[in-house]
């Protein structure tokens, strides 16, 4: 039973999580050649960075232990 929480992965496997949103955004779930997957990579990577950044007000949490 998961039950209900938004903004939580539905899978136990945070690795697949951060695998699916990546396709879901960003690659859209195409195979890229090598160098536009380079220049996704380096925009999710751009993105993710500005997102999470916790001198900014709206920032996400990471849920990175440090």
């Amino acid at each position: 039973f998961e039950g209900l929480a938004t903004h939580v992965p539905s899978t136990n496997n945070a690795l697949e999580a951060t695998n699916r949103v990546i396709k879901d955004e960003d690659t859209l779930r195409e195979r890229l050649v090598l160098s536009r997957f380079t220049v996704a990579l380096y925009s999710i990577v751009n993105k993710w960075s500005k997102e999470r950044n916790p001198t900014l007000i709206n920032s996400k949490n990471s849920n990175i232990n440090h």
